[in-house]
């Protein structure tokens, strides 16, 4: 087989693919959504979300402020596809917003008593929420909207993270005093939980009250300790998770906010909190020196609470004006550190979260919320083909019926990508067969005579028949999940028995990875057990960055190349 290509023909592939990218991301709603936490019954303001259409270059009519009412004390909010996940400590419960339509779809009681200071994803259907009440995380199960496990936890467990298959979760470590309400700080640590099994693998001593955590989508986790307020000044601590032991800790000498983020140059942005205010701090990971101390803080961001980090490395920061006066605001910094933008928001904005939502009919035909319309999206509307009623699986234009309008709209978007979905689930449903040859011969029955329409009647026939028959074209299809963190798997099909390599290429047209798959006999390779799978790693063994890449499929006389991003 010859599997030397030119390298005009790979970067005019490249291009062809970027401005396809462009066009599609034109009506990606950008979306920056803020937590006003502030109720005061006298001022009458309660809690509530501010949204902010970021693709709005007019400051005003990009606020849409007091969209939703919230519960008591929102402390958290993560985002999931086109929900947001807000964190109500005092009521107990984890609210559910569709950002889209922007109402609130209820919430998931976390148990009376728990506490509860935030939450984190552990795939699509999961998640864990921290719970200081009780000590505790508890196990979601985001389908059901229900508690399922409780993971016992140290003292006041707080912030969390997940990397690799292991949630990372903050326990600060503070008693109050009943009486006199002062505060007593014992000895901080951060509690390492195995994400398959639910259990505490090891428990990592922290510098005192660790609060703020997050990861570097790689192999870090950074923890952010604020001390105690009066004699112990702050520390930022670098965990190394291969080894789940702190690799640096770095003295901040001042006592900061509880909120960090990173950009993708991996530089740390934190607030000088409580004590001091002079405004936002940054610490460059790959050089470990400071890029702005407490001697050089960015002043234009004094006050800041929440901060968040979007896809061009702009950061958010809020500015809460906690005596209700309405001088509330959302700050932009730009790359440069300049401050570009400036929104009023609502009543002591104190979290913000950075949302992308996909065009709507793109979102609704990635039925199994995987980031790709895809052969797994057809199988689950054909799966349930010629079904009347509500809220069924596969209606996806909410006729009440799933017929051949909703295969048609999933054709339409076929290996389009869904720009807000951050994981990847991948529903293989059992299947009614009966109701997939419906499917097959009402496609085949279709007035539209379209390539796609006759393409994706084949793929559901070899779903169903013998994987290794006779395809007709060999095809390179969508990778899943895409966007993907850490690992992908890259389905295809052959119309002949050949040796088989997949290629993954960076941005700039160079080699990171070949996946050489060996001789291939003819048939589709679509399942996980079957598709091609790359772990994000280099030639030798090291995670590749964030940003897009290209995989190549080299087939006998046959390439094809398409793209795939890693977000982190």
């Amino acid at each position: 087989m010859n599997i030397r290509k030119t390298s005009f023909m790979f970067v005019s592939t490249i291009l062809m693919l970027v401005v396809f990218t462009v066009s599609a991301q034109e009506d990606v709603q950008n979306l920056a959504v803020v937590v006003n936490a502030l109720t005061n019954p006298k001022l009458g303001i309660s809690t509530s979300l501010s949204i902010v259409n970021l693709n709005e270059p007019n400051v005003k009519k990009a606020v849409d402020n007091k969209v939703i009412p919230l519960g008591s004390v929102p402390s958290d909010i993560q985002i999931l596809g086109e929900l947001g996940y807000v964190v109500n400590t005092f009521s107990h419960n984890v609210q559910i917003i569709d950002l889209r339509n922007r109402v609130s779809l209820g919430t998931i009681p976390i148990g009376e008593g728990t506490q509860p200071q935030r939450i984190a994803f552990v795939n699509p259907s999961k998640a864990y929420v921290t719970c200081n009440g009780t000590n505790e995380i508890r196990v979601v199960d985001l389908t059901t909207r229900s508690v399922v496990h409780i993971i016992p936890g140290e003292l006041k467990p707080t912030g969390i993270t997940v990397l690799n298959g292991k949630a990372y979760v903050t326990n600060p470590a503070f008693v109050v005093d009943p009486i006199s309400f002062a505060v007593t700080y014992m000895d901080s640590s951060v509690t390492v939980i195995d994400t398959q099994t639910d259990t505490v693998l090891k428990s990592i001593p922290m510098p005192t009250n660790a609060t703020g955590i997050t990861n570097d989508g790689e192999s870090r986790v950074l923890v952010l300790s604020a001390g105690d307020f009066n004699l112990i000044p702050g520390n930022l601590s670098i965990i190394d998770t291969t080894t789940d032991e702190v690799e640096k800790t770095v003295r901040l000498r001042t006592t900061p906010g509880f909120s960090l983020v990173l950009n993708s140059k991996k530089q740390v942005f934190m607030n000088d909190g409580f004590l001091t205010n002079r405004g936002l701090l940054v610490y460059d990971l790959a050089s470990e020196k400071w890029i702005h101390d407490r001697n050089d803080a960015l002043a234009d961001f004094t006050g800041g609470a929440g901060l968040a980090v979007d896809q061009n490395d702009n950061v958010y920061v809020t500015i809460p004006d906690w005596t209700g006066g309405g001088q509330d605001e959302l700050r932009v910094m730009a790359p440069d550190e300049t401050l570009i933008k400036t929104y009023r928001v609502g009543p002591a904005a104190s979290i913000v979260a950075i949302a992308q939502l996909a065009p709507s009919e793109i979102a609704k035909a990635d039925v199994n919320s995987d980031g790709a319309v895809d052969l797994f999206d057809l199988v689950l509307v054909a799966n349930h083909f010629g079904e009347v009623g509500s809220a069924i699986i596969g209606d996806l234009n909410s006729d009440g019926i799933v017929n051949i309008l909703d295969l048609v709209l999933v054709s339409a978007h076929f290996g389009e990508r869904v720009f807000a979905a951050p994981f990847g689930k991948v529903v293989d449903p059992k299947l009614d067969n009966k109701r997939i040859q419906q499917a097959i011969a009402a496609l085949e029955s279709y007035p539209d005579e379209s390539p796609t329409i006759r393409r994706i009647a084949d793929y559901l026939r070899l779903y169903l028949e013998n994987p290794a028959q006779t395809v007709t074209d060999t095809e390179l299809l969508a990778n899943y999940p895409n966007p993907f963190n850490p690992e992908t798997w890259i389905p295809f099909q052959l119309s002949a028995s050949s040796p088989v390599i997949i290629g993954i290429y960076d941005g700039q047209g160079q080699l990171v990875r070949n996946l050489e798959l060996g001789y291939q006999r003819a048939g589709v390779y679509v399942s996980k057990s079957q598709a091609a799978f790359w772990d994000g790693k280099n030639e030798i063994g090291e995670r590749v960055t964030s940003g897009v890449y290209f995989y190549q499929l080299l087939a006998d006389h046959f390439t094809a190349t398409r793209k795939m991003a890693i977000l982190k």
